[in-house]
């Protein structure tokens, strides 16, 4: 569903899956020479117009080609505009920039899985260096409802015809405010 100004109203399960990245430059290496020392990539993603981080990867030390293979499954009520992915490098006190990409999350809103290399924009995004290769999918609210491989992680797998019942405590005082209230099935 588009809502003015290029956005979508994405409502249900977005999955992202952030595969790799190549061609990196080395971040480390300017200040010290050490074949050891190169980019500590991890990628950082924000859903915008919000700017709110809804993913990040763990940090691959040492290597201009590292290899995430993350997925993250994230349950979205949002107006988006796009997805932003940063690739930073990770230091002593703090993570520098590499690069980044925007996907329009019109690209997304018809629920075809888009796998492909993003080239990581430097600064304004005007000069490219590196790449990095995504998997994107959009699930709406009420589709993921018969196909139980496509949910969110739980511990327990997914059963059909279970019945739970939830108890509140089991040994509840009999307090005044529930004098004269009766079970559904008129039991007291």
């Amino acid at each position: 569903m588009a809502c003015g100004d290029d956005s979508s109203f994405l409502h249900g399960t977005l999955v992202i899956r952030v595969e790799e990245a190549r061609d990196l430059p080395d971040m480390d290496s300017s200040w010290w020479f050490s074949s050891k020392n190169v980019t500590d990539a991890f990628v950082k993603v924000e859903l915008f117009p919000v700017g709110v981080k809804v993913a990040e990867t763990k940090v691959v030390n040492d290597s201009l080609y590292p290899i995430w293979g993350e997925e993250f499954r994230l349950l979205v009520c949002h107006n988006a505009k796009n997805l932003k992915l940063t690739v930073l490098d990770k230091d002593m006190w703090n993570a520098q920039p590499i690069g980044w990409c925007e996907v329009s999350c019109l690209d997304l809103v018809n629920g075809e899985k888009v796998d492909d290399w993003h080239e990581l924009r430097v600064g304004e995004g005007e000069d490219v260096q590196g790449s990095v290769r995504l998997g994107l999918q959009f699930f709406a609210k009420g589709s993921l409802d018969t196909d139980s491989t496509k949910i969110l992680p739980s511990y327990f797998p997914v059963r059909e015809d279970n019945r739970v019942t939830l108890y509140q405590d089991a040994d509840t005082p009999q307090l005044p405010v529930f004098e004269g209230l009766t079970c559904h099935d008129g039991s007291g």
